[in-house]
């Protein structure tokens, strides 16, 4: 078994959803059977972002400085789009990695800021493991640690 760490490149494309699941495809036609692929702490933003995109027409500045972002007054809107399109990104999210896991029989750990239905709809950077089967074996939502002197 080989364990491999990705460090995705996001760029403006990759907010095209099949663009970005083309490129994380990529990424898994260059796996073995059996190996472990660990994607980075953002890997499903590309596609809330993208669905947000597609439900509201956005138009991208590919000339726009990556490093912007919303600003805190913005946040609250910010989050209410972001879970407008709850739904749809948490269903996409979750097959995409299921069928990409079961069609190259590798084991996946994604994480990504996916809305999920508690009481309150919320947005958690969830780790989910799909076996090669594309079952999510285990979920994991951060575990903050307490600080210690």
């Amino acid at each position: 078994m080989r364990i491999l760490a990705i460090q995705l490149r996001i760029g403006s494309r990759d907010l095209d959803l099949e663009t970005y699941r083309n490129h994380l495809e990529d990424i898994f036609k260059r796996s073995q059977p059996g190996d472990f692929l660990i994607f980075p702490e953002e890997t499903g933003l590309p596609i809330s972002l993208g669905h947000v995109i597609d439900k509201f027409g956005v138009k991208i500045d590919e000339n726009a400085d990556a490093g912007e972002f919303p600003k805190s007054s913005d946040a609250e809107t910010f989050r209410s789009i972001f879970l407008s399109v709850g739904e749809e990104t948490r269903n996409s999210f979750l097959s995409f990695f299921s069928e990409m896991s079961r069609k190259y029989q590798v084991y996946a750990l994604a994480c990504g800021n996916i809305p999920e239905e508690t009481e309150t709809p919320r947005i958690y950077n969830t780790a989910y493991v799909f076996d090669t089967m594309g079952n999510v074996v285990f979920r994991q939502r951060p575990v903050y640690e307490a600080g210690s002197s």
